[in-house]
């Protein structure tokens, strides 16, 4: 089975990726998410790909914008290789469901930290 990672951004662009243009999902996910969920999807997806040049942290104006362009274009590129499967990406279950095993994104201000699971070495976000 593939691996499962909870991140809300990451299923988004995973859902999209092929069915709209980039310019607009990179209009609606920078608009939408905060800096720090779009810092937390990039820094997953740097370490799913294996690039620690693509983390490199962006500064100044325009920022978010060209972080989900990163996180795009490592998504892109890692699609393109085939050299490992990339992991399905899904959003936090509803009501702060557990998740099992399974690796969250750090970071999201939407639904908090991730809380351990006393059932697993996982977690799942509080509702909130």
């Amino acid at each position: 089975m593939a691996e499962v990672v909870i991140c809300e951004l990451l299923c988004y662009v995973q859902h999209y990726i092929d069915k709209c243009p980039k310019e607009n999902i990179v209009s609606s996910v920078s608009s939408f998410y905060t800096v720090s969920e779009v810092e937390a999807a990039k820094a997953v997806m740097a370490d799913i790909v294996g690039d620690t040049e693509a983390a490199r942290r962006r500064a100044g104006s325009g920022k978010r914008k060209l972080d989900v362009e990163d996180i795009l274009s490592m998504y892109e590129s890692h699609d393109k290789t085939g050299a490992t499967a990339m992991p399905t990406f899904a959003e936090t279950p509803p009501g702060g469901q557990s998740v099992g095993g399974r690796r969250l994104c750090a970071g999201c201000e939407r639904h908090g930290p991730p809380v351990p699971d006393a059932e697993s070495d996982g977690g799942h976000h509080k509702a909130g």
